[in-house]
This record gives structure tokens, C-alpha cells and sequence, in this order.
């Protein structure tokens, strides 16, 4: 139920674009979330996404929502952070965040791998919350009033979109930072590349040096993207899918 795409591109600048499409219906296919760490001050103990996918033995999954605090230097150590937005397993809340709730979007999943974005549905199986709707009803829906610099300049860049039958989860990074080989995407490339794959509905992720993609396969786990600081930076949380082995 997972398909990996690569796409690499030169025409805008150099690229290298990450794409998992998750059949929904597929056999098999569940999702979690980074439950909360049991800390006084802190939401979560920050790790990395394949940390993440090693700790919670998923087969794939995506860093998730913006946090804080964020060391200037981009490389986080093993310290307590708090994500901006709402977080919920199992129909439990893990973050309510600190963020304006204007700023906050939200990704929602139910138990039967309904996949809704800020409109919360009885069960919440997952949600997962970032900052700004790239598409609404195949529209590019980021205001204008978003700090120009961090739209509109190519940065690396974590998203996910559905598709309008609701039948296929998009997971997207662009590897950014990297001269002559992926320079990153602006929020208006970024929503165009979700489109071309499907996408109707799109969610921007933290980006920058926390974009990261990782994977479990047959017990090897690694990071399928480039992080743009070289290694893996720990976030606050993240998305991760389970799937079943092909034979």
C-alpha cells in the first residue's frame, strides 16, 4: 500500500523531490503519531524521525509539527520541546500547542483511514497538526499576509496532501540548502508538485532542517532524504504509517 518515488529536477533549480502515496484502502495500512513524553515542562523529548521509526517499529514515516524551542544552530540535542499545535492518538490528546490557533491546521485520520483536514471527526484514530494550508479544494490557499521570505524563498520543505477521491495520502519532502544538487521549493512550487502527484488538499509540516523522511525495511532502518544540516535534526513529533511486508 506504500509507493517511494524519487524526482529529481532542473528546470526551476536543482531538485530533489521525495513522494510516498499510501493507498488508504490498502490491507494493513495504520497510522500513529509521537505519543507525549511524560515531562514538567515539555511536551516531548525531542528525536529524530528515524529514531522515531525505530522506537515505534513503523514502516514509514514523515517529521511532523513545528516546535520550539529551536536551537539557532539547527541541531537539537536529546531536550524537552513543544509542538505548536494539536496532537491526538487513539482518540487521546497528546499536545494542545502554543501556537495562535489561526496560524494551526490540522490533519485528522479516524479509525477507518478517513482522512479529513481541520475537521475533527468522532473517533480521532491520529491528528497531527502544521502551520498553513498549501491547497483547499485544488486551490493554492496560502495568504498573502505569510512572511514573504519563508513562502516564497526555496527552503527545504515536509508536506502531506489527499487526493480528491479520498483514497490516497500524499507524503512530500524536497531536499533544500544543497547547492548544485536540491536548492529547496517555495510554498507555491511545493503545492504545484502535490497537485501534479494527486493532491487536492495539502498541509505544510515543519521544513527547513527538520524535514526528514525515514524507512523500515526488512529490519534496516534508515533516512531516504537529505537532511539539509547532513544529519537529522530531533523534532517534536511525527507522522508514521504501518504497513504490510510485500511477500
Amino acid at each position: 500500500g506504500i509507493t517511494y518515488i524519487r524526482d529529481e529536477r532542473s528546470a526551476l533549480r536543482p531538485m530533489v523531490i521525495h513522494m510516498v502515496l499510501i493507498d488508504l484502502q490498502a490491507n494493513g495500512i495504520d497510522f500513529t503519531v509521537t505519543p507525549a513524553d511524560d515531562l514538567p515542562d515539555y511536551d516531548y523529548t525531542a528525536r529524530t524521525t528515524t529514531e522515531f521509526v525505530k522506537a515505534w517499529d513503523v514502516q514509514i514515516a514523515i517529521n511532523g509539527d513545528f516546535f520550539g524551542p529551536v536551537r539557532d544552530d539547527g541541531n537539537e540535542t536529546e531536550s524537552g520541546v513543544n509542538a505548536h499545535g494539536l496532537t491526538i492518538l487513539d482518540n487521546v490528546t497528546q499536545t494542545i500547542g502554543f501556537a495562535p490557533p489561526e496560524l494551526i491546521s490540522t490533519l485528522y485520520i479516524d479509525d477507518g483511514n478517513q482522512v479529513t483536514f481541520n475537521d475533527k471527526p468522532d473517533h480521532v484514530d491520529v491528528a497531527i497538526s502544521g502551520k498553513y494550508m498549501l491547497l483547499v479544494d485544488n486551490e493554492y490557499a496560502v495568504s498573502d499576509d505569510v512572511d514573504p521570505d519563508f513562502a516564497n524563498t526555496p527552503h527545504p520543505r515536509s508536506a502531506v496532501g489527499l487526493t480528491e477521491d479520498g483514497n490516497t495520502l500524499i507524503l512530500m519532502v524536497i531536499d533544500g540548502r544543497q547547492p548544485d544538487i536540491s536548492e529547496g521549493a517555495t510554498f507555491p512550487e511545493l503545492a504545484t508538485f502535490l497537485k501534479e502527484y494527486g493532491a487536492y488538499t495539502a498541509l505544510n509540516f515543519d521544513g527547513g532542517g527538520s524535514a526528514s523522511l525515514s524507512t523500515q525495511r526488512y529490519g534496516i532502518t534508515s533516512v531516504i532524504n537529505t537532511p539539509a544540516f547532513g544529519d537529522e535534526r530531533p523534532v517534536a513529533n511525527h507522522l508514521g504509517i504501518f504497513a504490510n511486508p510485500l511477500p
